[in-house]
């Protein structure tokens, strides 16, 4: 761990596990250091996540406290409870195990809801990692259809909200099916050709660490778990589209094939029906596979949707922790399993929000002790901000220079807390540690990665806000405000009525039930009301994101540039 001292920033890095606080004791006249532990409050967690837990503060020498408000860490199964309210009262110096918005966004339709219009926003082939998805109830039609073509195709339905196999099920198209145009489902194109190893179907469970969502920083852990089938694999038709143990590569069902089911032990780790990641990459690899080119699809799966998800994490992560000054005081660990089919194209299967941590093997226990420990590694070095001036009184309105001192403190931190992390891997062993995602490609197929289109909305929602209390929707005025510091509403190409127009179809578009005042233009949506201009302006573009990328470059010299005093 770091040890506490002043930089020359004047950013002060708290005391790790290892750090010394230093302690005068009579005696000789001499100061003597004693080891300060470190304390983990253990809240709204299942038995699993316990263990794992305890386990790890024995380790470590860590504390375990009763109360929140005593510790440095609060440790929680991030799926049981979206604890929006404990992000609101946590203090600068904790960090929690948890995003605001990823519960929701981890979910299979909001997910796949989202992927669908980023595939039809941008370029299908750099999107390549999800199969043909229909989101029911919302696309029942155009399934029924598809349902309806005498090419026998075989489709999977998952019911929303599902886990661990429950309520799976196969269908045909060519013939009757059981579906209702009020179903809740989410229905994808079977994998038919799944890659096979000894002749069964297999999924990888991947562990993706997410430590900050503005900016976007997450990382991939270089081992996870495969989890095999426990029958020999055929493809599907009308006489074996009942058999889960075939079709699905669920553990939860698999463990209770008894004719099937080979358990991990040292002498049979290599046919195991769970193994390692790294093991079963060493056997594509054994069997002529390109490995490299196998991580580095995965890699770009991975990030990508992350990605997706991006707009609605940090427009929830800001309206609810309010005034954020860095280090993000939330992190999660996300799983996401993936398939490959016989060509060795990775295809997102889903993304779960609180990956099991269940020890019933020692496999289990050997890769999700290292995700955990070395997770809370990265993460325990917190800086702590000098404390600003006070701000000025409620009923003020915040001005352009909070807005950009705030953004410079948080940038701040990033930095140092990207350095921090980027030391932790380097001192783990390449098999088994994380790594920093990275793609050339992702802000332009993510347009709302761009620093300046987030500065932009955030100086508009800040620019006058009274009350302080986080980052909220645009109403009209502010989206017209965001979009001329973009230097997109010029009054000649784009004018403030094309702006007011398009408000009011981004507002109806999204109807839901449940909606209040605080409606308005989200970052999710703002990036939709980009690409609606910039295909308007830019029609002989190849893609919306392509059409959003000329635009932005071409208004680039009408932005204005912010900069701090």
């Amino acid at each position: 761990g770091g040890e506490g001292g002043k930089d020359d920033e004047g950013l002060e890095a708290a005391e790790s596990e290892e750090a010394l606080g230093e302690k005068a004791r009579k005696g000789k006249g001499k100061v003597i250091k004693v080891k300060k532990k470190e304390s983990v409050f253990l809240g709204f967690c299942s038995n699993t996540s316990v263990l794992l837990m305890r386990e790890l503060l024995a380790k470590w020498g860590w504390r375990q406290v009763e109360k929140q408000t005593e510790s440095r860490f609060v440790w929680m199964d991030p799926s049981h409870a979206n604890k929006l309210e404990l992000m609101t009262s946590i203090c600068k110096a904790q960090r929690v195990n948890f995003l605001p918005g990823m519960k929701e966004m981890c979910n299979k339709k909001p997910l796949y809801r989202l992927l669908n219009r980023a595939k039809k926003m941008g370029d299908p082939d750099n999107l390549f990692f999800f199969p043909p998805t229909f989101v029911l109830p919302e696309d029942y039609n155009e399934l029924d259809i598809e349902l309806q073509n005498k090419k026998p195709k075989t489709y999977i339905c998952k019911p929303d909200g599902g886990a661990q196999g429950a309520g799976i099920f196969l269908l045909r198209s060519g013939q009757e099916h059981k579906l209702q145009p009020s179903d809740k489902y989410v229905v994808q194109r079977y994998i038919h050709k799944p890659l096979l190893l000894d002749g069964y179907k297999f999924d990888l469970r991947l562990y993706v660490l997410v430590t900050s969502v503005d900016p976007l920083r997450c990382y991939l852990f270089t081992d996870g778990l495969a989890r095999f089938c426990t029958q020999q694999y055929a493809p599907p038709n009308s006489k074996n589209m009942d058999q889960v143990y075939m079709h699905l590569t669920n553990y939860s069902l698999n463990k209770f094939n008894k004719e099937g089911f080979v358990k991990n032990d040292e002498d049979n780790g290599e046919c195991a029906s769970k193994r390692s990641v790294h093991t079963v990459i060493e056997q594509m690899g054994a069997l002529g596979h390109d490995t490299a080119a196998v991580w580095s699809d995965i890699t770009k799966c991975c990030l990508r949707t992350v990605a997706v998800k991006f707009p609605h994490l940090w427009q929830t992560y800001h309206s609810t922790v309010l005034n954020e000054e860095g280090p993000s005081m939330g992190f999660q660990i996300i799983g996401v399993d993936i398939m490959f089919d016989h060509q060795l194209r990775p295809w997102l299967l889903e993304t779960n929000n609180g990956p099991s941590f269940n020890m019933d093997q020692d496999i289990d226990r050997d890769i999700k002790l290292k995700v955990v420990e070395q997770a809370l590694t990265m993460v325990k070095t917190l800086y702590r901000q000098p404390l600003p001036k006070p701000p000025p009184a409620a009923q003020a309105p915040m001005l352009e220079s909070e807005v950009l001192a705030l953004r410079k403190r948080r940038w701040d931190a990033h930095v140092k807390a990207e350095a921090w992390e980027a030391k932790c891997i380097a001192e783990e062993e390449a098999e088994s540690r994380y790594f920093l995602l990275e793609d050339d490609k992702l802000s332009k197929l993510f347009p709302l990665l761009r620093p300046e289109v987030t500065e932009s909305f955030e100086m508009a929602a800040r620019l006058g806000d009274r009350d302080r209390l986080g980052i909220r929707p645009l109403t009209p005025p502010k989206l017209a405000t965001a979009l001329k510091y973009l230097g997109v509403l010029d009054g000649k190409r784009v004018s403030r009525a094309t702006v007011d127009l398009l408000y009011i179809e981004l507002i109806k578009d999204q109807h839901r039930p449940g909606r209040n005042d605080k409606e308005g233009i989200t970052l999710e949506l703002f990036g939709r009301a980009l690409n609606t201009l910039a295909v308007r302006l830019y029609p002989a573009a190849p893609t919306g994101v392509d059409a959003v990328d000329l635009m932005l470059n071409e208004c680039s010299a009408a932005r204005v540039k912010f900069e701090a005093e």
